[in-house]
């Protein structure tokens, strides 16, 4: 739906995922730090305005619609989620944790 929306394919770059967190391990070991991973994780209830505000936040600011389209696009995710909430979100937060050796 987003894909179709913003005309691109939808990637995870933010450098949480798996990938990421251990080449970030990995240099900073490289660095001469003793690497710990801690993760935690909860659920989270969202709303339909949380939800659409979670992704505007993930939007680069050219990407965002005109103030004038955003209620449109709002509607839009509203109804490719048919709007059947509760939505439940698992957060997981992992900390890459570096001491010196």
């Amino acid at each position: 739906m987003l894909e179709q929306w913003l005309s691109i394919t939808l990637t995870s770059s933010c450098g949480t995922d798996q990938e990421s967190r251990s080449t970030y391990a990995d240099q900073m070991r490289a660095a001469g730090f003793e690497v710990t991973e801690v993760v935690v994780e909860y659920r989270g209830e969202l709303d339909m305005e949380q939800i659409v505000g979670g992704v505007y936040s993930a939007m680069s600011p050219d990407q965002l619609p005109a103030p004038d389209r955003r209620p449109a696009f709002a509607a839009h995710i509203t109804r490719a989620l048919n709007d059947t909430g509760p939505f439940v979100e698992l957060v997981r937060v992992a900390a890459m944790i570096g001491t010196i050796r």
